[in-house]
């Protein structure tokens, strides 16, 4: 009985059309594998696409009529290949589902598997990297985003065309946050987490999705800091019972008004990229985005899930798929990471050279940010200590200019100096 996602008319004809017209394996064949083919017709397809790429005539492998619209033929192999993905899992899924209903697996798990599950179905259509494809097919597309830009700078009168930290002067030099791997690595002390968790409420409060991936504290913590900040109180206070919980209460209501989009995951030694994408993607659809920012708190941490024997192996391996990531979901993905030894030194400025296990983060990240201890340089900060912030690495724009932020330990809250400050005390624009 033939499987209920093979769709063997549309194969034949497809292979037939590529037989007919070599141009197909650059415009159409990308999106489709070998794998997606059934009763052989795989072999056919990678003989065919490798002839092709040769630029050799095609032999006559399948017989039969061409599709009249490849494109909709190779649609429906695509959607098919799907099918057979999600249906290939479910056995997995209800065996995690008995399990977890007989007390022996976390129901986080069972969402985890269901994720990576997705996950592993929508990755299907996107072209490898290793994929050739002319220049002159590029050119399109180039133009068009270009063009989409300037529609955009027009529409909006901003100049910033990423998702805005709420840093004026941070978004001036990196043009906001855009789809790439970025780093943040500081200083004992310096508030990484605190800055990460800031910008992360900043590009919620534009409708943007979020998704925080925290590895050492937990949502209620990251959330609880917001109130803190926003009603100007120690957290300390709130966790010995002297803040005032009517103020924590008025300052919940206005945060949850702007944080809809936010989301908070706890990771644990079982949290993947695929995973991690697949939140990504229903956040994605949730909101009916383009994009989402996806921030991973820290990289070391994360690293273990890859599998090697080495942290460098690991860590390494985790940037090269946290690269992919900012790809298959056109997003930026900011990743905190730990700095060496050399990099905690007193009077020291930290350099990439300091990240630890470096070699990996600094060639794979896109953007590499690094606080230190800063100058005071402006109004006095009254509880406020300075920090620097370094853009020690930006491949699309400026590198080696500084940001001088006023960091509040005891508020979790983050400003620029003056005379560059455009930002009120939660960082967002005036």
């Amino acid at each position: 009985m033939p499987h209920a996602f093979h769709n063997p008319d549309a194969e034949r004809g497809f292979l037939a059309a590529l037989q007919l017209n070599p141009a197909l394996v650059w415009s159409l064949a990308p999106q489709l594998s070998a794998a997606m083919f059934t009763a052989g017709r795989g072999e056919s397809f990678t003989t065919l696409v490798t002839i092709a790429q040769a630029d050799q005539p095609l032999p006559t492998l399948e017989a039969g009529t061409p599709a009249s619209d490849p494109s909709a033929a190779a649609a429906a192999i695509l959607a098919a290949a799907k099918g057979r993905s999600i249906d290939g899992e479910l056995e997995r899924l209800g065996k995690a589902l008995n399990r977890a209903q007989a007390g022996g697996t976390p129901i986080d798990d069972v969402l985890r598997t269901f994720a990576e599950a997705v996950a592993k179905a929508q990755q299907l259509g996107v072209a490898t990297a290793g994929t050739l494809i002319p220049t002159p097919d590029l050119l399109a597309g180039i133009v068009a985003d270009a063009q989409a830009r300037a529609e955009r700078r027009e529409a909006t009168g901003s100049s910033i065309m990423g998702l805005p930290t709420g840093f004026g002067r941070l978004d001036d030099l990196l043009n906001g946050l855009e789809p790439g791997l970025l780093m943040l690595a500081g200083q004992p002390g310096m508030g990484k987490t605190t800055l990460a968790n800031l910008i992360a409420a900043n590009v919620a409060a534009t409708g943007v999705p979020v998704l925080y991936v925290s590895y050492e504290n937990s949502r209620a913590s990251l959330i609880l800091k917001h109130l803190c900040r926003m009603a100007g109180i120690s957290e300390t206070l709130v966790r010995r019972g002297q803040a005032d919980p009517v103020v924590l209460g008025v300052m919940a209501q206005q945060f949850g008004a702007k944080a809809a989009t936010l989301y908070y995951t706890e990771g644990t030694a079982g949290t993947t990229v695929e995973a991690i994408k697949g939140l990504g993607l229903q956040l994605r659809r949730r909101h009916n985005s383009d994009t989402v920012l996806v921030i991973v708190d820290y990289l070391q941490k994360m690293a273990g899930t890859a599998g090697y024997d080495s942290l460098r192996e690991n860590v390494g391996a985790i940037t090269a798929q946290l690269r992919d990531l900012s790809r298959e979901l056109n997003a930026p993905v900011l990743a905190l990471a730990s700095l060496n030894r050399d990099g905690y030194k007193e009077g020291k400025k930290p350099t990439m050279a300091n990240l630890k296990e470096s070699g990996d983060l600094e060639y794979g990240a896109d953007v590499v940010l690094l606080l230190s201890e800063g100058k005071a340089d402006g109004p006095p900060m009254g509880n406020g200590k300075p920090v620097n912030l370094h853009i020690d690495k930006n491949r699309g724009g400026e590198a080696g200019a500084d940001v001088p932020l006023v960091f509040k330990p005891s508020t979790g809250d983050f400003r620029e100096q003056a005379p560059f400050s455009m930002v009120g005390t939660n960082g967002a624009r005036r």
